[in-house]
């Protein structure tokens, strides 16, 4: 249950939030306590699209992230026609690329099970947005899940034995042509750490294929992670930016300077 709660603090954070939800949605979402497995609707207006969100967890940080912060706006004008959101988490990223490139196919792979109710949720009905309960990883069978219910957010795939109860589909960079139905020429990914077995053995199509990819590396928690993903940009001349948490890289486009 919902508890109320007031500060010149929370005031303050209630006006920043005007702009981007309704006055109430605002209210609500930082003058009320909330447990985490509490879930209501916001309405974000520039998408004129309510979304859920778990307010007791870390979905408001992403929320910040993504809707307020932008930290998913191109450093340049980019053209996607085939994306994929590996760690879609609960599709706030999503909605956000679709938002941005109407007409692109967005494949979102999102491997919590409680999570992926809330990205199926929140992208109802949108037909070129493309679910996928699973995992971005170097092969295409399963692999093992591990939750962490304090951060939902951090939640991410390990090497180790995998039980029933948290095995995960995994598929490939190489797969995903196959499941979208078209090249992916955009990739944004945020997978906490399996960057850096996600960029192995991938096919010279894949590459071919992409105009940009936007990354958030765990080096913190995961040295080294963002090796096999600097190795795979240098396939192709590219610009390079960081921004944020994220990195960009933008890639040569044959003909187009």
């Amino acid at each position: 249950m919902a508890r109320f709660r007031i500060s010149p603090a929370r005031v303050l954070r209630c006006l920043k939030l005007f702009r981007h939800v309704s006055c109430w949605d605002a209210c609500r979402l930082v003058l009320f306590r909330y447990t985490p497995d509490e879930v209501i609707r916001v309405l974000v207006r520039k998408w004129n699209r309510g979304v859920w969100l778990r307010p007791g967890t870390t979905d408001l940080q992403v929320f910040q992230k993504v809707v307020i912060d932008e930290e998913y706006a191109p450093p340049e004008a980019l053209h996607a026609s085939g994306i994929l959101d590996a760690g879609a988490y609960i599709g706030l990223s999503t909605l956000y690329l679709h938002h941005l490139y109407p007409e692109a196919e967005i494949l979102a792979i999102e491997p919590d099970p409680r999570t992926f109710q809330l990205l199926e949720r929140n992208t109802r009905g949108l037909e070129r947005i493309h679910v996928l309960n699973g995992a971005l990883w170097y092969g295409s069978s399963s692999c093992t899940f591990q939750a962490d219910t304090s951060q939902p957010w951090a939640s991410r795939i390990v090497n180790g034995p995998a039980q029933a109860e948290n095995q995960v589909r995994a598929v490939s960079l190489n797969d995903i042509e196959g499941i979208l139905g078209r090249p992916v020429d955009f990739i944004k990914m945020d997978i906490e750490g399996a960057e850096e077995v996600a960029f192995r053995d991938v096919e010279e199509r894949v590459s071919q294929a992409l105009k940009a990819m936007v990354i958030e590396f765990h080096e913190r928690f995961y040295p080294a992670s963002s090796e096999s993903t600097v190795s795979f940009a240098k396939r192709r001349e590219h610009h390079r930016w960081e921004q944020g948490e994220n990195t960009w890289f933008i890639f040569q486009v044959e003909g187009v300077k």
